[in-house]
């Protein structure tokens, strides 16, 4: 048993999700999040959630047992501190910020001043620079990040560029956030999962690299699922899925 036990615990060491340590999650009030937080509760994994509100995410989990909230923002110069003591990093923060079409057509016009701390800008590129400094700071080596369908497409095909054009150039600065993490040098896992349907319950998922054709719906629960696949990848060895260094798109799957 004690065999067991050390070669469990090396597995987990060398996958980057050391569970004697809390993992640090990003975005934990979104669906996604609260999907995630309440499967790695169950699973007596430890994390720490960085949210904007305490109230509002003590009100959506009640008492949890393994999980600490710490109120703050991804932005933040101390995010440093925050993530002490923390094994791995999972952001599922994102925004959707709606461009204004009826404001003078220039950039930042169209797409809000850059000065506006929601801006995808910020949001989903900076963020993940203050992120990734913070994570070699602490020595974190492992990250998981959620984006789109649209950030693995052609910068100038249909969807980039309606989204670009709807929402505040959301999946430019994806794509900026993408790149930052894939040149980090930490072990990352990026999932570009397809347009969300919480209507649909979908008996599987299906990963292809990099990207598949929209709109692969999914579910947050579903999405939620991939992402615990990946935290518990090296554990399973049913799993093929290599997961680390890799990008999958992801779709919600019905069985026949």
């Amino acid at each position: 048993m004690f065999r067991l036990l050390n070669l469990s615990f090396f597995i987990a060491l060398t996958n980057g999700f050391m569970f004697n340590k809390p993992i640090f999650i990003t975005g934990a009030t979104s669906k996604i999040g609260v999907h995630v937080i309440n499967q790695l509760e169950y699973r007596n994994v430890k994390t720490k959630c960085l949210v904007r509100n305490l109230t509002k995410a003590e009100n959506i989990f009640g008492k949890l047992k393994y999980t600490e909230f710490v109120e703050g923002d991804v932005l933040d110069s101390d995010l440093v501190s925050k993530m002490q003591d923390c094994s791995s990093v999972i952001c599922l923060h994102g925004i959707n910020k709606f461009s204004n079409p009826l404001k003078k057509l220039n950039f930042f016009d169209l797409h809000g001043k850059i000065s506006e701390k929601n801006h995808p800008y910020y949001v989903n590129y900076i963020s993940m620079k203050n992120i990734i400094y913070s994570c070699k700071k602490n020595n974190i080596n492992r990250i998981l990040r959620v984006t789109g369908l649209a950030t693995g497409l052609p910068e100038k095909t249909f969807w980039p560029v309606l989204l670009n054009l709807l929402f505040s150039n959301q999946v430019r600065w994806h794509v900026a956030g993408e790149n930052e993490i894939v040149n980090s040098g930490l072990t990352y896992t990026i999932l570009r999962p397809g347009a969300i349907r919480n209507n649909k319950n979908f008996d599987n998922y299906e990963l292809k690299e990099t990207v598949m054709n929209p709109p692969a719906l999914i579910s947050s629960s579903k999405i939620a699922d991939i992402i615990i696949d990946a935290v518990f990848s090296e554990e399973d060895s049913t799993n093929p899925i290599k997961f680390e260094n890799s990008i999958y798109a992801c779709s919600g799957k019905l069985d026949a």
